[in-house]
């Protein structure tokens, strides 16, 4: 409908506006400014279009989502026909190369480009649309996984200027305080995609006011060493000179995501940022101006074969502050998810506010590996799917509001924290990981349930018969005799046939975990299986390393995952990425895997593929 009223007030001569000042006495050129003027974009003051103060996307001109006054363009249909595509070409168009948790939820988000590109580039019979900034939030993990150089790629994107901004909290190892370092490795990426139309490519650094002589060191060595060569051949350098070199400050809050960081609180609740902008442009623009360019970075960029922009790093002696404890959990959150239907009566508030956000907006996973070294270590749960406690579903999550009334519900939720417990970050759990409505995934999937056992690095068994762990030595016998005839015991194949009892946990009904004295026995004497198979090797619990950094996320040691070609931006951004505290609840819950060939060997039987499983089953 729009484009239809569109292409009808376009078709249509306009009525001359002689009469109006604007037409009859300012030239052209101080037209177009004063409607530019008018349609920027700016902060949407609706109360429910602000952010949060406790979130890490909010920060000064990004207190709310992005509006623009288009009432200009309804006076008549001259200036319609001269201001149209303003709206859309003046505004700071916004994109997020970082994890699904540090952008606006969607219905705060700026729109997509895409589809909007697509109708100008066809309006005005251009292949690329010029737009005046583009701006991008990434974080260091997504720019080593091409994050910016795939936004570059939006069919018709032409961008003027283009800023990247690194905030704080997508420094590597900031969580650990560590020195600020940079790699240069996603440059060359970027500049095979940039168009003509770019003129200005600018770095914004931020960090802590007590970093300030680390960002200014990075920024030196930046001036001196990187540049952005065209596929044109024209080279957009840093000019050396200071008035390149554009500063600023702010203070906001020091909690987000539920952690307060006091380490680096300035005062309570505040943490001061220092901001250091570096601006890269052709050369002849800096000489003009009265810049002057590094010798070694022209030298560089003269080459037929340009070299990789080097790794900007700090001496390791760098000033830090060591302490057990950089932050602390608090209760309050950011909630711009806008979802209010989970019931918090958990002590683990950053745990559910962690769950709104992801779930509000009924996002799941669909992750792909390409190979076995890409293959996340995942706990998996055996449990007992029964008809009068109605399971959580494959398809729930899709809307998973809609759904935390159900007995899953908790089930899930208090299998993803025993998952914690057990040092691991991905969860499998058949309920929820296979889709039961498609039939054709349904009979593949079952041919990989065994796999997804053997492979799995720890078996979570929920007994529901067992009501908890403080159990007394006399009740273990009667307990022994229920457990013989419970329904778990009678489908436990799968567990009996591939999991190791090191690498099994019970569970009582309560989600405290059973003493391994009553495990063992029911290993040995109601399961049958010996308490020491399995070799030394296979004994080894293979934790992931507690020195990964909460800011680069798990893609980060998936690098199959993150370089596949056949993985699109939509695909990756519905990872669900619940790294919390490395320390407290810290998960990503896998709802899917998908078929992948080669995925986890030479055998196809190996692979996992996100399908049906039988309601009737149990593992």
């Amino acid at each position: 409908m729009a484009n239809l009223l569109r292409q009808d007030i376009l078709a249509k001569t306009p009525i001359p506006q002689d009469e109006s000042p604007l037409y009859s006495k300012l030239p052209g050129e101080v037209r177009d400014s004063i409607f530019s003027y008018v349609l920027t974009d700016h902060p949407d003051p609706t109360p429910t279009k602000k952010f949060r103060e406790n979130t890490c996307y909010t920060r000064p001109s990004y207190l709310a989502a992005q509006s623009t006054d288009t009432r200009l363009l309804r006076t008549c249909r001259a200036i319609y026909r001269e201001t149209w595509f303003k709206p859309f070409l003046l505004r700071e168009h916004t994109e997020w190369a970082t994890g699904e948790d540090r952008a606006p939820p969607a219905h705060k988000a700026p729109p997509p480009l895409g589809p909007m590109l697509a109708k100008i580039s066809k309006s005005l019979g251009t292949d690329n649309v010029e737009i005046e900034r583009l701006r991008i939030f990434a974080q260091m993990y997504r720019l080593q996984e091409n994050g910016l150089r795939e936004v570059l790629r939006t069919p018709h994107l032409a961008p003027r200027t283009i800023t990247l901004t690194i905030r704080h909290t997508d420094w590597w190892y900031w969580e650990e305080d560590e020195p600020l370092q940079f790699d240069g490795n996603w440059i060359e990426g970027v500049c095979q995609v940039l168009t003509p139309n770019t003129t200005q490519f600018c770095i914004e650094l931020e960090s802590l006011e007590r970093k300030k002589d680390q960002v200014d060191k990075i920024a030196k060595q930046m001036v001196d060493s990187w540049f952005f060569k065209r596929p044109d051949g024209v080279v957009l350098y840093a000019d050396t000179s200071d008035s390149n070199r554009k500063v600023s400050r702010w203070s906001g809050s020091s909690t987000w995501h539920g952690q307060r960081w006091i380490r680096d609180e300035t005062e309570p609740h505040k943490l001061d940022y220092y901001i250091v902008s570096i601006t890269f442009r052709p050369l002849i623009s800096i000489e003009r101006s009265g810049g002057s360019v590094s010798d070694k970075a022209i030298k560089e960029a003269q080459e037929p074969q340009a070299p990789g922009r080097p790794k900007l790093l700090l001496p390791d002696n760098q000033e830090r502050i060591e302490t057990e404890n950089p932050c602390e959990w608090v209760s309050d959150s950011d909630d711009d998810a806008g979802f209010e239907g989970f019931q918090q009566d958990s002590d683990n508030d950053e745990w559910y506010a962690e769950m709104e956000e992801i779930y509000g907006n009924g996002r799941f996973m669909r992750g792909l590996f390409d190979d076995a070294s890409a293959y996340p270590l995942y706990a998996i749960l055996s449990h007992c799917w029964y008809s009068s406690e109605p399971e959580l579903t494959f398809k729930d999550f899709e809307d998973l509001s809609q759904h935390t009334s159900k007995p899953g519900y908790s089930k899930i939720v208090s299998a993803c924290h025993a998952a914690v417990t057990q040092g691991y970050y991905w969860l499998w759990v058949d309920s929820v990981c296979i889709n039961g409505e498609d039939a054709v995934e349904k009979e593949e999937t079952m041919k990989k349930v065994y796999s997804m056992f053997s492979k799995a690095g720890v078996c979570l068994l929920y007994l529901s018969e067992i009501p908890n762990a403080n159990i007394k030595d006399d009740d273990k016998e009667i307990l022994s005799s229920d457990i013989r005839k419970s329904w778990w015991v009678s489908r436990a194949r799968t567990y009996k046939e591939l999991i190791p009892p090191h690498k099994s946990v019970f569970y009582a009904a309560d989600w405290s975990q059973l003493d391994p004295e009553f495990q063992a026995e029911i290993n040995t004497n109601i399961l049958g299986v010996n308490q020491y198979d399995g070799s030394k090797k296979d004994r080894k619990h293979p934790n992931i390393s507690s020195g990964r950094p909460m800011g680069a996320g798990l893609l980060r040691s998936l690098p199959s995952f993150s370089s596949a070609q056949s993985v699109n931006k939509e695909e990756r951004a519905s990872l669900l990425n619940l790294l919390l505290n490395r320390t407290s609840y810290e998960l990503a819950l896998t709802n899917s895997f998908k078929h992948r060939t080669g995925l986890c060997g030479d055998s196809g039987d190996d692979d996992v593929k996100r399908g049906s499983s039988d309601p009737q089953a149990n593992r």
